[in-house]
């Protein structure tokens, strides 16, 4: 694990060097920062109270540089008001000449975020950050924006296919892991990639999946696996209609089934962009099976100028057999960037 000494020193020398480096190479770095505060409420026939140890703020600090083309880097880490700094990522990218025309080899280094499958929320084909993502509450934003400590080579084989080969070193975790996938992309419309990979995980512990997408009228996507001997499936569907002139509406959908477990998770979506600053929906995470739960609720956000939103969300949670009980979990958040 990377200690938390470790981590100011990181930030530490970041700072210095945009501080103390001349000022030809600081035009090459391009700083930013983000504030944010959020917090949980929950109100029922009671009244509505602040939950003790939900209200965090802090900063997040950004720097991402580019000397060239072919050398790139960023870095981010957060501070929060419980006085505890998380290294979000720290990484760099480069580009190499390579045999396919028009494409070059790729090699990044560093903590850094990894997609692999097909999915918003549900992704049977993610083996490195899990098919369902760590999230304490549903929100308007991205779900999956975990990253880790890596190695990872892109080779192409055409103009959008290729291979990636990655080795994730026992960082953040105590055991080493390592895999490659293959991404295939005919473009024929309704099949527009399919991709395979697997992953190997000290242990041992195989994850082996393949994933596709295209569009029918709707995108379309889906992933299944075997993550050492428990199979998954996912998939999904998400479409932007424009039924009334300004007022645009996405509507997405997934799901998720364990056959040998006999459960399934459901995602469904329908947002609104009211205007260019107001943005509002409807969510819902639901589980069947032998445990039956559903939680749904609202969430909207607004930016009333350029860099700075207010988002919140009301949802209420119902259990298998339970009784309507009045009790809402809320949240509010505020980020401003500059």
């Amino acid at each position: 694990m990377v200690t938390r000494r470790a981590r100011f020193a990181l930030i530490a020398a970041t700072f210095a060097f945009l501080t103390f480096v001349p000022p030809s190479l600081q035009a090459e770095a391009v700083p930013s920062a983000q504030i944010f505060v959020d917090t949980s409420l929950d109100a029922d026939n009671k009244g509505v109270r602040v939950i003790d140890g939900t209200t965090v703020g802090g900063i997040r600090l950004r720097l991402d540089s580019s000397k060239n083309d072919a050398l790139k880097g960023s870095f981010q880490a957060t501070i929060d008001s419980t006085k505890k700094t998380t290294l979000d990522r720290a990484y760099f990218k480069a580009r190499f000449p390579w045999f396919v025309e028009d494409t070059s080899l790729r090699f990044t280094a560093g903590l850094a975020p990894l997609s692999w499958g097909k999915g918003f929320l549900f992704n049977a084909g993610d083996p490195v950050f899990g098919v369902i993502p760590k999230v304490d509450a549903l929100s308007a934003g991205d779900y999956r924006t975990a990253t880790d400590w890596m190695g990872l080579l892109y080779l192409p084989v055409g103009t959008f296919s290729f291979a990636e080969l990655v080795c994730l070193p026992p960082v953040s975790t105590r055991r080493s892991r390592s895999g490659g996938r293959f991404v295939l992309t005919p473009d024929f419309g309704f099949l527009q990639s399919v991709e395979t990979g697997y992953l190997f995980e000290e242990g041992p512990v195989h994850k082996g999946y393949v994933a596709m997408d295209g569009s029918l009228f709707f995108d379309w996507y889906a992933a299944g696996s075997v993550f050492d001997g428990e199979y998954a499936i996912s998939f999904g569907l998400f479409r932007l209609f424009d039924f009334i002139p300004n007022l645009p509406l996405s509507l997405r959908t997934e799901g998720l089934v364990y056959p040998q477990k006999n459960v399934q998770y459901w995602y469904p979506s329908l947002t609104a962009g009211l205007t260019d600053e107001l943005e509002f929906g409807v969510q819902g995470y639901a589980q069947t099976g032998d445990d039956n739960n559903l939680t749904a609720g609202l969430v909207t956000s607004l930016s009333p100028l350029k860099g700075f939103t207010l988002s919140a969300s009301a949802m209420k949670r119902f259990e298998k057999g339970e009784a309507v009980q009045p009790d809402i979990l809320i949240k509010i958040g505020c980020v401003c960037s500059f």
